[in-house]
């Protein structure tokens, strides 16, 4: 074969894969271009093979040169559109398989609250100091997220894919409902409130083999340390009263008010006398009320004084 040959084989190959191109190239896939030079430069190399080692073609290439150039380009046609065909829906499905292995984080600063809608329309709102972690695309049997810290979750139905959230030692499952999750890593105690549906919690620990179904106005509280839980009734709004800045303290410890406070208002609150951390309180708190009215209020008729030193709010007894 001559090189003339082999230059006309060529150019027959690249008007053959303009056209192909111009096809495919409708599909808008990303990667049409990319596959099309691919199989181009396979094809040629093949076809040029094939002539170089057919004895009976090349001794007759003058004669049906015409016929050959056809046969060339449906062949080559044929050979692109099927590789390319191929590695479309190959690379569509790898493409949904790494987006299904891709992780999205969203992180929620001390002191302010986000809400964020995730990619199956379920809509959770964080609380401060709040992390969760969800996949860009939901695909396989169950929706799972992780969370660390506090959100509450609005979830989208879906009767085929179960939502599944983790922390660190309880696991909620639900299929279309409301409820609120709380699981800071420094905190004792892992609680979720329903507010809408049922919820399947599942300890970590696997006492409860088969999980602890909750209903509406039902929480469940994990302690952290012992493995030991409860479930118990409870008015959902003081629970979720968050969403809106509103706080509500029953029987609450003044460890636990403080933690809550640092998240809401971005600040660091030290107990410096021991003894007055398991003190308990009942309070309800609007909020348009700021940090110091609260600390007031708390503080009233207590043991007990607040003062800002180096930037940290530290509380003391009084003496």
């Amino acid at each position: 074969m001559t090189l003339k040959e082999v230059d006309e084989n060529k150019v027959v190959v690249d008007e053959v894969c303009k056209e192909v191109f111009r096809v495919l190239n409708a599909l808008k896939h990303p990667d049409v271009s990319e596959q099309v030079n691919d199989s181009k430069e396979f094809v040629f190399e093949r076809v040029n093979d094939k002539i170089k080692t057919d004895s009976i073609l090349t001794s007759q290439m003058n004669e049906r040169r015409v016929n050959i150039r056809f046969l060339v380009a449906a062949g080559i046609a044929l050979l692109l559109l099927m590789s390319v065909s191929a590695a479309y829906h190959l690379g569509y499905k790898s493409g949904q398989e790494l987006r299904a292995n891709l992780y999205a984080e969203t992180v929620t600063p001390l002191g302010v609250t986000t809400k964020i809608t995730l990619p199956d329309g379920t809509v959770v709102t964080l609380n401060g100091g709040s992390k969760l972690t969800y996949p860009t695309l939901f695909a396989g049997k169950e929706r799972c997220v992780s969370l660390s810290g506090e959100g509450f979750f609005e979830v989208a139905k879906d009767a085929e894919h179960p939502f599944l959230v983790n922390a660190d030692n309880l696991s909620v499952k639900v299929l279309g409902t409301k409820f609120g999750f709380k699981s800071y890593k420094e905190d004792n105690q892992t609680i979720v409130t329903l507010k809408e549906g049922l919820v399947k919690a599942m300890p970590s620990n696997k006492e409860a083999v088969n999980g602890i179904v909750l209903r509406p106005n039902q929480q469940l509280v994990l302690d952290n340390r012992t493995g030991e839980f409860q479930c118990r009734n409870v008015n959902t709004a003081e629970y979720l009263s968050w969403k809106e800045g509103v706080l509500y303290f029953r029987d609450t410890t003044l460890d636990e008010i403080v933690k809550i406070l640092e998240r809401k208002f971005n600040v660091k609150i030290l107990i410096a006398s021991e003894s007055l951390k398991n003190d308990r309180y009942f309070a309800h708190f609007g909020y348009n009320e700021n940090l110091e009215q609260i600390l007031t209020l708390l503080s009233h008729k207590r043991f007990w004084k607040y003062e800002k030193k180096n930037g940290t709010i530290e509380i003391r007894k009084k003496y």
